[in-house]
């Protein structure tokens, strides 16, 4: 869970009260990224914002940046391993592809 707060109403931290969220949503945008600042991440990538089904936009990456998607189409996320911590714990990330 993040803590950097609500873009709506500005509540952060402690007062953010962590709950379960659906993966499924619609895609509002997407965008894909040719060339990126750090020279550690590979290009190209593709990153949607979703409209989650249960009511938060998030933004992240698309899981299969072959496949084809645009705004409007149903899509489905699911956790993948990215990295591992400092600590040696796999970090986890939400990623999207189209809904089958």
């Amino acid at each position: 869970m993040q803590t950097y707060g609500c873009e709506r109403c500005g509540s952060h931290g402690d007062a953010l009260t962590p709950c379960e969220l659906s993966t499924s949503g619609t895609l509002l945008a997407e965008a894909t990224v040719h060339l990126h600042a750090d020279k550690n991440r590979p290009a190209p990538f593709t990153i949607v914002k979703v409209a989650l089904d249960d009511g938060p936009v998030i933004r992240t990456l698309l899981a299969d940046d072959s496949a084809r998607v645009a705004p409007g189409q149903r899509v489905t996320g699911r956790l993948v391993p990215t990295t591992q911590s400092e600590s040696g714990e796999t970090v986890l990330d939400l990623r999207f592809s189209a809904a089958s």
